[in-house]
């Protein structure tokens, strides 16, 4: 049996001798309770105790020392039951990035946090320039840090605290770059610093005292950007520079004079990023560069002239960083360039640094955490200082893959140091839960929870709602993401986000069915989700019952309105039959009589008189007016008999109308011993006209046919009815005296043809000359 105890002169027993509470986590380590000591954890395998505590200095903290439950849940989710403080939480997955930061109690540790510059110099040397602190070089077998830092008193220091480039060279050689120092070679056998600086008057030294970037060259040549000045190729050997500088009128010279980036790419050429000089490919041949950089009219060229990192990938790709415009890829075939930004997946457009690992990911470092790319797939993978990194914001250059392939970041809280395939994703697909329902945002109440709610009834009033949903994941929980659909309305999936809610306003009655799912923080998803049904009830006025109602009502009353016109309409042919039959019987009649009266009183008038001369003017005044009587009588019996045949509704068919012509031409033409043709096709006796448009017609013929028989003299007579398409044309034709329309006067038979023509929506056209006949012809609209 083995005891552990507490012990206060071993920092690695166990914190207190009162426990409360034991669990085994899925590793197979044990967590410890105290009462009021706070939590261990025991490793097997070294026999030692971690103790985490409350400090209130620090906000996630262990809230209360009094632990008194503990249990981890299937993700790996530590849940901790304090005395105090409420339930606390830990997940050990979170950090999966180790970070290294300066601790002021430790001397050995890193001294300072704002890291700019990172390499591997030897085996198990790393070397960490900061910007304030002067260069570190960390012994990893040991773990131990040795810190250089500027003396003024010092000549063999480092020449500046402000580091922003380290270059280890194939040999071991380590040279520095500072912000104002110049260049810095560190002799291993003395331990000290060499120091190369700008000389305004020596044209063979350092371009600039601000050294952004170094790099060795495959030949062994340094390169050194300079801010300001910049770049410059140094023989090693005969210790040596030459300055490369952005000539204004020569477009082979340099992109730009301040440098962000150097990389040899490996056919041996180097590429110099620079700050507003887009990139530019230094061609050994010709000693001259060929300059990339944006054009506006072309969306294939590079995106932003601000190159912070360059990469070669093993297809022979450049992938470039830039300070705005995301990631660029350049391929030398097409020489085009393809971008990836925010919109693609990055978490920022800011790329400090590229490092490749082993299974085809790309790792960037950014202004929002660290995102792995995969070139395969083309998908990416962010993390941020939620899952262990030193920071959200990195810093340009503090990037450097180890030969072993460990991949390092600095920021500005430290830096990071992990092996690409010890970050593992999480791979628990968390439960989706609805939380909460809200119409018009109140709560809208339920007879029981909505975690257990499958449907919902929803009146034609309350189609404003919102509901809340949770992915189950407490790794990461801030990253969960989300997507939703409303069956009935949405066609495709809503992409919410890590937005945990769904609203929609105005919806129509209906039935709908809400459907959400979610992933946990490292994408992985719930695709089956949960799902709730809506149903919005329609309001008693859009209901089938109501609306039949309505639909019966309508067709009753639009039935009722269609048998009172019919009756009304019958009716007026009642009332029309009867004014027909009333003139007729009454009036024609009586006009009848009168016209027989004067005929008789003239052959009485005459009887009187027979043998006798007629004598006195009384009596030759009786006989005219007498006479004129019964000429009148029988004009107004005719038009009178053309009143009674045009309002009789049995002749409303264009058919009577023909037979009335026909008939009228026919009396009239044998009277005089006229002979006639009448030519007028049968399917015109279909047709249905107003009695307006019938009595107008009949009248302009008959007018026509009067004219004939009294001026014309004719031997023969044409009438033509035909039809083009929408119109109607009669057409009159005599082999008469004819006339000459310019000279002859226009009397009352010829004006009332022309206006009842007009009256007709049509035209009336003589054609006549003297011997010639005359050719009278309608044309008019079919109404």
């Amino acid at each position: 049996v083995s005891h552990c105890r507490a012990d206060t002169h071993n920092p690695r027993s166990i914190s207190s001798d009162q426990v409360l509470s034991i669990c085994e986590d899925g590793l197979g380590n044990l967590w410890v309770g105290t009462s009021d000591c706070g939590l261990n954890r025991y490793d097997a395998s070294t026999d030692d105790f971690t103790v985490w505590r409350h400090d209130p200095t620090i906000s996630t903290s262990l809230n209360n020392d009094i632990i008194c439950s503990l249990f981890e849940d299937r993700s790996g989710i530590l849940w901790i039951g304090t005395g105090a403080g409420g339930v606390n939480w830990y997940d050990r997955k979170r950090t999966r990035f180790p970070h290294y930061r300066d601790d002021q109690n430790n001397p050995d540790d890193i001294d300072g946090n704002d890291v700019w510059a990172i390499t591997e110099a030897g085996k198990n040397e790393l070397w960490i320039g900061t910007y304030g602190k002067g260069v570190n070089r960390f012994d990893m077998m040991k773990n131990r840090f040795v810190h250089y830092r500027f003396d003024p008193v010092d000549s063999y220091s480092i020449s500046h605290n402000n580091i922003l480039s380290v270059c280890a060279t194939r040999s071991g050689e380590v040279w520095i770059g500072t912000e104002g120092g110049g260049l810095n070679h560190y002799d291993r056998s003395r331990d000290r610093f060499v120091r190369y600086r700008y000389n305004p008057q020596d044209p063979n030294s350092l371009g600039r005292d601000e050294v952004t970037r170094i790099l060795e060259d495959s030949k062994g040549n340094l390169w050194i950007g300079t801010n300001g000045g910049g770049v410059d190729r140094f023989d090693v050997v005969t210790q040596t520079f030459h300055h490369f500088v952005t000539e204004e009128k020569n477009p082979a010279s340099l992109g730009g004079m301040s440098i962000m980036a150097l990389f040899e790419d490996r056919h041996g050429s180097i590429w110099v990023g620079t700050w507003g000089g887009g990139v530019s490919r230094y061609d050994w041949e010709t000693d001259s560069f060929v300059r990339f950089q944006n054009n506006p009219d072309d969306p294939r060229s590079l995106n932003n002239n601000t190159v912070l990192s360059l990469f070669e990938d093993s297809e022979g790709a450049l992938w470039i960083g830039t300070l705005a415009g995301g990631l660029n890829r350049y391929d030398r075939n097409t020489r085009t360039f393809t971008h990836y930004a925010e919109g693609d997946g990055l978490p920022n457009n800011v790329i400090y640094g590229i490092l490749p690992d082993d299974r085809g990911n790309l790792w960037l470092s950014t202004n929002k955490g660290v995102s792995k790319f995969n070139l395969a797939r083309r998908i990416f993978k962010n993390y941020d200082v939620s899952d262990g990194l030193q920071g959200n914001e990195f810093n340009q250059g503090a990037y450097y893959r180890s030969r072993s392939g460990r991949l390092f970041f600095g920021g500005i809280n430290g830096f990071n140091a992990f092996f690409p395939d010890s970050i593992h994703d999480n791979p628990d697909i968390p439960p989706i839960m609805l939380t909460s329902f809200k119409v018009f945002d109140v709560p809208f109440q339920l007879w029981q929870s909505i975690t257990t709610t499958n449907s919902l009834g929803l009146s034609h009033d309350q189609n404003f709602f919102s509901i809340e949903f949770v992915a189950l994941n407490y790794t990461s929980p801030e990253k969960n993401k989300y997507s939703y659909m409303l069956e009935g309305l949405d066609e495709n999936w809503v992409n919410a986000g890590t937005r945990r809610y769904a609203s929609y306003t105005n919806l129509d009655p209906g039935s709908y069915t809400l459907r959400v799912k979610g992933s946990n923080n490292d994408d992985v998803w719930n695709d089956r989700g949960v799902a709730v049904a809506i149903v919005i009830t329609p309001p008693y006025w859009k209901t089938f019952w109501f609306r039949g109602i309505v639909f019966v009502l309508v067709a009753g009353l639009l039935f009722s309105m269609y048998r009172y016109r019919v009756k009304k309409l019958l009716e007026i042919e009642r009332i029309r039959a009867s004014i027909a039959t009333d003139l007729h019987d009454d009036i024609g009649s009586t006009l009848t009589e009168i016209a027989l009266f004067s005929d008789v009183g003239i052959k009485e008038i005459r009887s009187l008189t027979t043998g006798k001369p007629i004598t006195g003017g009384e009596a030759e005044k009786v006989t005219t007016l007498l006479e004129e009587i019964g000429r009148t009588s029988r004009t107004l019996i005719d038009s009178m008999n053309d009143i009674v045949w045009a309002i009789d509704p049995k002749n409303d068919s264009f058919e009577y109308l023909l037979l009335r012509m026909k008939t009228h031409a026919a009396r009239m033409m044998e009277a005089k011993g006229i002979n006639y043709d009448i030519e007028i096709p049968a399917e015109l006796s279909e047709l249905e006209l107003p009695l307006g448009f019938r009595r107008r017609f009949f009248l302009i013929f008959k007018e026509a046919i009067n004219n004939i028989i009294k001026h014309a003299h004719p031997t023969k007579v044409q009438l033509t009815i035909k039809r083009e398409r929408h119109s109607l044309i009669m057409t009159v034709t005599d082999d008469g005296v004819g006339f000459d329309p310019r000279t002859a006067g226009q009397g009352n038979g010829l004006r009332n043809m022309q206006e009842r023509a007009s009256a007709l929506g049509g035209s009336l056209s003589i054609a006549s000359a003297i011997a010639g006949g005359t050719t009278i012809t309608l044309r008019t609209r079919i109404p």
